[in-house]
């Protein structure tokens, strides 16, 4: 087990800042979205499912869905 997720049990508050959306799932009890400096999301981690973490991720950046380029 990982150090983090030793003081995760533990019941040790932890706060981490990271790009890594699906590996704060792995170690978090709360999953927070910021844009901008402010929390647009928060959710408990078994409030989602892995597909729903992106979707939120990608809806909250306002990332446009990859287009394939018509130069082949």
């Amino acid at each position: 087990m990982s150090q983090l997720g030793q003081l995760r049990d533990a019941g040790k508050a932890i706060l981490i800042t990271t790009h890594d959306i699906f590996r704060a799932k792995q170690i978090a009890d709360h999953v927070g979205i910021m844009k901008q400096g402010r929390l647009v999301a928060i959710r408990k981690r078994n409030d989602f499912k892995h597909a729903d973490l992106e979707e939120i991720y990608l809806r909250e950046m306002h990332v446009p869905q990859a287009r394939l380029s018509q130069d082949g």
